[in-house]
């Protein structure tokens, strides 16, 4: 879980460490699921296009509630699909 924090992205991006961090999420704290997906503010495009990061931005989706997900539908409005 909160072992995680602070290396989010460079795991996100990482084979196992997406698998890690997919992990974190469905078994860690609410404090520490938000810790996770808020380090990943600012990146979401690029977490859609990474072939391991993608997998961890779906995990926040289903494991975090709507309300600590509303930076991702602000990022994906702020570009033109």
């Amino acid at each position: 879980g909160a072992g995680v924090l602070g290396r989010v992205w460079a795991l996100a991006r990482d084979a196992g460490g997406c698998r890690t961090l997919q992990a974190a999420l469905e078994d860690g704290e609410d404090d520490v699921r938000r810790a996770i997906a808020a380090e990943l503010r600012g990146k979401v495009w690029e977490a859609l296009e990474c072939p391991s990061a993608n997998h961890v931005l779906q995990k926040c989706c289903i494991a975090l509630r709507p309300s600590d997900l509303q930076f991702v539908f602000d990022e994906l409005n702020e570009r033109p699909l």
